[in-house]
């Protein structure tokens, strides 16, 4: 551990993060299938399964997303959006948490 001390070295992830690991599965998934169906399917019903998702893992849903496709959601006061495209899974945090 060069540079770094024993608390950092094992500091848990930011929450941002932890949401951004645990969506992946699901998030891959459902956009393979978006892009076979979306001409027949009702983009909501992706969003009540994004919703459950986002807040089983301790965060609030704001919305999903097509273009890109992914999520918006807030945790630890910070609104992050995931984005997947057939190459990639990313994240970025996008603004402050809208205020409740």
């Amino acid at each position: 551990m060069s540079n770094l001390t024993a608390a950092a070295a094992f500091a848990p992830p930011a929450p941002g993060l932890v949401v951004f690991n645990g969506m992946q599965p699901l998030l891959c998934g459902l956009r393979a299938r978006w892009a076979d169906e979306r001409k027949f399917e009702n983009f909501g019903d992706y969003e009540v399964v994004m919703s459950r998702m986002v807040e089983s893992l301790g965060a609030k849903f704001v919305r999903g997303t097509k273009r890109p496709f992914g999520v918006v959601y807030e945790i630890g006061g910070f609104q992050y959006q995931i984005m997947v495209t057939s190459r990639t899974y990313q994240y970025a945090r996008i603004g402050v948490a809208a205020a409740s």
